[in-house]
């Protein structure tokens, strides 16, 4: 018996040393396919081979470096889910092997979209984008085609304007030829024109942004220009710099329309070029004009709604309506022949200038946010300023008043009512103002001095001029000097 069990147990013992001999490692995996293109969609399944053949275990593990672009099973399926790259990873479990395939997820454009409409003035570019269904194809490489490159032209999707008229712009994708189209509108755009018939040098400043054109109206070329912004005022002459400042010499004197297009002029000064006619009507965004010194007999600026400045002045206008211009904040039309003129309308003008002109009516009684009114030489009977109360400069110098009441402006420092027919002024609420002059009036000695009397008193010299007055020198002129005020009764001083 015991030989029968050492037989036997010699027996097993060989069969386990057998085993382990037999049992055969994995040195190394590969796959079928290092790379793969696929369509979202699309499914691929990779083949892994283990080295040697015959290992004994050739288990393996599956691994996708981003599954939201391809995710893949136990089997090596591939799925194809959204746009991108992704590495497959195949792992053997002896000896942790491993080998890669890098996906790459492809969307094929189904569609392509362009605006179906596109209005643009002439001179004006556009940028037209096509928009590709899905959104997240990967082939966006389109061609462009206008259909009549007379009025458009078309180059990576940007439009160019070469004449008013209509045109087609398509694009056509690489990938799949998909198309859409854009109808294109080319108008004649906004334009300022003026007539003149000087000879020699005509000079215009401007500024806003974009592209505008002149056409000096001499048969010359168009001449192109991009406008350049400014926060200033042109109000001021040391503004008009050369970066704003366009001129034109002609050789002689022949009639001529100039014609400047631009679709965002904010600014513009034609100053001293005998201009006779000028039609700002289709310059909607202009805040400032500044045209005086020409010989326009009309004017209409009821288009400007955006208008903040204007300049009028030294021309030839019998009327001005600014009622629709309520953004007005300056407001300059004197030397002129206008007999009428409203500023209830313009609750933000602040600075008012309409002497020289031949007006019997003023209204600014809406003109709340008024500081300086300047109205010399017209024909003026009554002047209402109750509402006026921020007014801190009034000038009102020959005109036919008879009576004033200022008791409303108490920020007044300067009041100028020479050359009038005033017998009595009370500036007794006006405890700011710093000089007044009453000369050329009708007052008499006993009138001036009830004037005197309602003199704010201050230790600051303050100015009264009464020269010229049936009570001038008769009147007691120390009831003034004892407020501190100096008082002028020759010449003209203020």
């Amino acid at each position: 018996m015991k030989k029968v069990f050492f037989l036997m147990l010699a027996t097993i013992s060989m069969i386990f040393v057998a085993c382990e001999e037999e049992q055969i490692s994995v040195v190394g995996i590969s796959l079928d396919q290092t790379t793969l293109s696929l369509e979202i969609g699309e499914t691929e399944t990779l083949m892994a081979t283990i080295t040697p053949n015959d290992a004994t275990n050739k288990d393996v593990r599956w691994h996708s470096s981003n599954s939201a672009v391809a995710s893949v099973n136990n089997n090596g399926l591939v799925t194809a889910l959204s746009a991108g790259t992704a590495t497959i990873t195949v792992t053997t479990n002896d000896g942790a092997r491993r080998a890669t395939c890098l996906v790459t997820v492809t969307a094929r454009v189904t569609g392509v979209s362009l605006p179906t409409t596109l209005v643009l003035d002439l001179y004006e570019t556009e940028t037209l984008t096509a928009t590709f269904t899905p959104v997240y194809a990967t082939n966006t490489e389109v061609t462009w085609e206008s259909s009549d490159t007379s009025v458009v032209t078309v180059i990576d999707g940007v439009i160019t304007t070469v004449s008013v008229g209509t045109a087609t712009v398509t694009v056509t994708t690489n990938d799949g030829g998909h198309t859409a189209v854009c109808n294109i509108t080319v108008n004649q755009p906004k334009q300022i024109t003026m007539t003149t018939a000087r000879s020699g040098l005509v000079t215009i400043f401007a500024a806003g942004s974009g592209t505008f054109t002149i056409d000096w109206g001499d048969g010359s070329a168009v001449e192109t220009h991009t406008l350049r912004s400014t926060n200033s005022s042109f109000w001021q002459i040391h503004n008009r710099t050369e970066n704003f400042r366009y001129s034109h010499y002609y050789s002689d004197a022949s009639p001529r329309t100039i014609t400047v297009t631009s679709k965002n002029l904010t600014h513009f000064v034609c100053v001293g070029n005998e201009i006779t006619s000028l039609d700002v009507s289709e310059a909607p965004v202009l805040i400032e004009l500044i045209c005086n010194n020409n010989q326009l007999t009309s004017l209409d600026v009821s288009a400007n709604t955006a208008l903040r400045n204007l300049n009028c002045s030294s021309n030839q206008l019998t009327s001005l309506d600014v009622s629709a211009n309520t953004e007005l904040r300056l407001l300059n039309c004197s030397f002129n022949q206008l007999t009428n003129l409203d500023v209830s309308a313009n609750t933000a003008l602040t600075f008012l200038n309409c002497s020289f002109n031949e007006l019997t009516n003023l209204n600014v009684s809406g003109a709340t946010a008024l500081v300086e009114l300047l109205c010399q030489r017209n024909q003026l009977t009554s002047l209402d300023v109750s509402n006026n109360t921020a007014l801190t400069n009034l000038h009102f110098l020959f005109n036919q008043l008879t009576s004033l009441d200022v008791s409303a402006n108490t920020a007044l420092i300067n009041l100028n009512l020479s050359f009038n027919q005033l017998t009595s002024l009370d500036v007794s609420k006006n405890t700011r103002l710093r000089t007044l002059s009453v000369f050329s009036n009708r007052f008499t000695a006993l009138e001036l001095n009830a004037l005197f009397e309602t003199l704010p008193s201050s230790t600051q010299t303050k100015s009264l001029s009464i020269g010229w007055n049936e009570g001038t020198n008769s009147s007691d002129h120390s009831i003034a000097t004892a407020k501190g005020w100096t008082v002028y009764t020759t010449g003209y001083p203020i």
